[in-house]
């Protein structure tokens, strides 16, 4: 064993190398590549070269546009489905009051994220959410914000299915989630889930879906898995998504990661994605994974599962204006034409 073990680590160390030299080449990375350049060891002399590259990478490929991805949960409800990560999960949520925003509380906050210049409108339910009911809140909604951003829905699994509808409807785009150790931290099926996403993929309707919820226990291999098939799969909008502890739910004790951390994920899924995924969001903000290829930031309002309860200001107080203004921070060039509209309205 004293023998082996040095050169097993030699060779992880040429493989490393290798992998780093493809990176920074532009060659199409494998699996195993995105494994060796996660390597939380990387010497911090290739971290700043992977950062770099990746900035470089998003400010060709996403034409170094920071965007809002605008989001509002419409039910705060105790679910069934008891992820382990999840505020809502009826095994463990003392929060029993079930909540809802009403019709016109939607349409008047997607009406004003849409004149502040947000460039997704994200509608989001529990997994269980009446599907007529969702029909007639994204009907609402696309009557009043036009075109004037894309309409998302981010819904149950079997609501997502039904792709036509939401369509016709007026929906652009299908956030499906597939999380990290999902059938195991979850209790959805993955094969379910994998033909919903290849509906949406065949529907003729853009397809968001995140890394997510990241957390210290996800190994090298399990987050290049997952971002390979997200690449595979067509993804028109990634994310980074890191699992915040909720107090009360199994993986509270787990607790978070370095932002250092999530900022080599970032620019990895980046390098890894290049032309094909030409936005990449990171929530919660971390100034180092946008400096290092996210150039997209959420503002979240409603109903959420990393908080408990319905809430009617901006999750953590990340509001528009502010978002806007740490994508600038970084470098980034961000519409302020919305910003012009509102005030604008105003003055009507």
């Amino acid at each position: 064993m004293e023998k082996i073990f040095p050169e097993a680590e030699s060779k992880k160390e040429i493989d490393i190398e290798k992998s780093f030299q493809k990176a920074l080449t532009d060659e199409i990375l494998l699996e195993y590549d995105i494994e060796c350049l996660l390597y939380a060891g990387l010497e911090e002399e290739k971290q700043r070269a992977l950062r770099g590259k990746a900035r470089e990478i998003a400010a060709k490929e996403a034409g170094n546009q920071g965007k809002i991805w605008a989001s509002i949960g419409l039910d705060y409800v105790n679910c069934p489905m008891n992820c382990s990560f999840c505020s809502m999960g009826s095994a463990w949520n003392s929060y029993e009051k079930k909540e809802e925003l009403q019709e016109k509380e939607v349409v008047e906050i997607a009406d004003y994220y849409a004149r502040q210049g947000a460039d997704w409108l994200v509608l989001r339910t529990t997994e269980f959410y009446e599907f007529d009911r969702l029909l007639q809140r994204i009907k609402a909604v696309r009557q009043r914000i036009k075109n004037d951003c894309v309409l998302v829905v981010n819904t149950g699994d079997a609501n997502s299915r039904k792709v036509e509808e939401l369509k016709a409807a007026g929906v652009d785009m299908i956030y499906q989630a597939f999380r990290l150790r999902e059938g195991t931290d979850t209790r959805f099926d993955c094969n379910a889930r994998r033909e919903t996403i290849e509906m949406i993929s065949q529907s003729g309707l853009k397809l968001s879906q995140y890394l997510e919820p990241v957390g210290p226990e996800h190994t090298d291999r399990e987050l290049a898995g997952r971002m390979t098939e997200l690449i595979r799969q067509g993804t028109d909008v990634a994310g980074i998504m890191e699992r915040v502890p909720v107090s009360g739910t199994p993986k509270y004790a787990l607790g978070t990661m370095l932002p250092q951390r999530i900022a080599q994920i970032t620019a990895v899924l980046r390098i890894a994605s290049r032309a094909s995924i030409r936005d990449i969001v990171i929530h919660p903000y971390h100034r180092p994974a946008v400096e290092c290829g996210a150039n997209a930031l959420v503002v979240d309002v409603g109903a959420i599962p990393r908080s408990r309860g319905m809430t009617r200001t901006s999750w953590k107080n990340q509001d528009m204006l502010q978002a806007k203004q740490f994508l600038k921070e970084s470098g980034y060039e961000v519409d302020d034409a919305g910003n012009e509209r509102n005030e604008r309205s105003k003055g009507r």
